[in-house]
């Protein structure tokens, strides 16, 4: 008998999930995608022990039919593109369509939802991949999505998630990179009955990383901007006064999704060898607008790596900005 065999569907399922979702963290990331392709003015994240036992995720977005939410939680289903090319354009969050699909694989999901002009809600519940219930429901217009007792069914993933101060943390950093990148909506984020973020809608950049971060760096950050056919470049960056031991106060963004780009923050932080302390590194706040034509998004589970075709031309910008910026605000 030969050695190779198909998985049961359960055990691939979970194997898929396991991939998209790495934590609680994962399904904030996710769920707040959806709310923001949704057009939502505000979004609010409530969570306990860390998101293990318990994520909500409400938002006031276009919401969906019953069809629609019947069949966002299935494998591969996705709004926002139909072919291979569409990649080549995308310009939502989300695209994959593996997220709610795999969020239902591995947790008690219940989703509840209501367009503007529906006369009820459809209220979708699922446990561990299967489905217990659809029926109408009263709802607001929106989505609210509740997971309970994430990876239960999968206690070796369950047992390496970490203390719930370090889930949490990790959830306010999504949720805080989703604020900077979306500055315009509202997101409030609450654990344990505590409110982390409260960030209100309507800001600009500035406003928002003086609400994040405080008066005082925001006083303190200066700003430069390039724009040529390719791509636009918009950059702040702190004083002398405003550093960190770490990168922690770093964050790059490319057309509004935050990114982890070894070459860029490189790039980002050569500029200040000389002209910052040894060890210390500035705040800075790096948004890239560019084609979507001309970068993948599509490499990385997590879509927190991007490809650009153009990368070294956007390097090359970002460090003769730096510097400039660094040189004339360091030693005026």
């Amino acid at each position: 008998m030969g050695e190779i065999r198909v998985l049961p569907e359960e055990v691939s399922s979970k194997i898929a999930a396991g991939e998209v979702i790495e934590g609680p963290h994962s399904i904030v990331r996710e769920l707040i995608d959806n709310s923001l392709d949704a057009e939502a003015g505000q979004i609010k994240i409530t969570v306990n022990n860390g998101g293990k036992d318990y994520i909500q995720v409400t938002d006031n977005g276009r919401g969906m039919t019953e069809a629609d939410a019947l069949l966002s939680v299935q494998k591969h289903t996705t709004s926002k593109i139909s072919d291979i090319e569409d990649l080549n354009t995308i310009a939502t969050m989300g695209f994959r369509g593996e997220a709610l699909s795999s969020i239902c694989t591995v947790s008690a999901f219940t989703m509840l939802t209501k367009m503007e002009d529906g006369n009820t809600g459809t209220k979708l519940t699922y446990c561990f991949g299967k489905e217990l219930s659809s029926e109408p429901a009263a709802s607001n217009t929106g989505t609210q999505v509740i997971v309970k007792n994430l990876f239960q069914n999968m206690p070796a993933r369950r047992k390496f998630l970490k203390s719930n101060r370090a889930e949490n943390a990790k959830i306010k950093d999504e949720v805080l990179k989703k604020a900077l990148g979306f500055s315009e909506r509202g997101f409030v984020y609450k654990a344990d009955d505590r409110i982390v973020l409260n960030l209100k809608p309507g800001k600009n950049i500035s406003e928002r990383v003086e609400d994040i971060f405080g008066k005082d760096l925001n006083d303190n950050l200066f700003e430069v901007y390039h724009e040529d056919e390719k791509f636009s470049l918009r950059v702040f960056i702190s004083n002398q006064k405003h550093t960190l031991s770490n990168r922690n106060g770093q964050f790059v963004f490319i057309n509004r999704r935050p990114v982890f780009d070894r070459a860029l923050l490189y790039t980002l932080n050569n500029p200040a060898k000389g002209i910052v302390q040894a060890g210390r590194y500035i705040y800075a706040f790096v948004f890239i607008e560019i084609d979507p034509s001309i970068i993948d998004i599509n490499i990385h589970p997590a879509k927190k790596e991007i490809k650009i075709k153009t990368a070294e031309k956007i390097r090359s910008v970002l460090f003769s900005n730096v510097e400039r910026l660094l040189r004339t605000h360091y030693y005026p």
